[in-house]
């Protein structure tokens, strides 16, 4: 309670300092999909999620592809539609595979 207290706050929410001399003045662009996308399914601490689609499923934008697992853990969802090609283990950012 005393923290709170402390804090300066704005009644209209949190200030922040516009920087938009860099982009202000150029066109949108149309966002591209790639030809392919790999979504991992470890994303965190907790327990990877479990797939639900099959190599073949056809999926839409929305479609559940992966269960949570356990108590930390979490649902993932296409976000593009397309055709599942592959289910595998595949090296993360920090370079290792993760097991499954």
């Amino acid at each position: 309670m005393v923290i709170l207290t402390r804090l300066k706050r704005k009644r209209q929410g949190a200030y922040t300092v516009e920087r938009k001399d860099r982009t202000e003045y150029r066109r949108l662009e149309a966002a591209t999909v790639p030809a392919e996308l790999i979504y991992p399914l470890t994303m965190h601490i907790g327990a990877p999620a479990t797939p639900v689609v099959n190599i073949g499923d056809k999926v839409r934008i929305g479609t559940l592809i992966a269960k949570q697992n356990g108590l930390i853990s979490a649902n993932i969802y296409a976000s593009v539609s397309g055709e599942i090609t592959d289910i595998a283990n595949y090296p993360t950012v920090n370079g290792e595979a993760p097991v499954s």
